[in-house]
């Protein structure tokens, strides 16, 4: 557990909820990683391609940004983060 997000089922349970700092710091990350995908997606590019393709295309974005953003995550953790951010 590297970050303390993936051996808890949800960073509002129990230790971890919005006064703690581990989700703090989570929602901080989930808030960075926002900002620089919309920094770095051209937006009216993306709107004419297919969901499947788009959504791929955006994945492999954030997987990029959280990889730069050197905060040590388990491959759960980046998963779960990544699956955050599209929503």
């Amino acid at each position: 557990m590297a970050f303390g997000i993936a051996a808890t089922p949800s960073p509002q349970s129990s230790g971890n909820g919005p006064g703690s700092s581990t989700f703090q710091t989570y929602q901080e990350l989930k808030t960075s990683l926002h900002r620089e995908l919309l920094s770095k997606v051209d937006l009216e590019r993306l709107t004419s391609l297919q969901d499947v393709r788009a959504r791929t295309q955006v994945q492999n974005v954030i997987y990029e940004l959280i990889g730069a953003s050197n905060v040590p995550l388990s491959g759960a953790e980046k998963d779960r983060i990544c699956r955050e951010v599209l929503h």
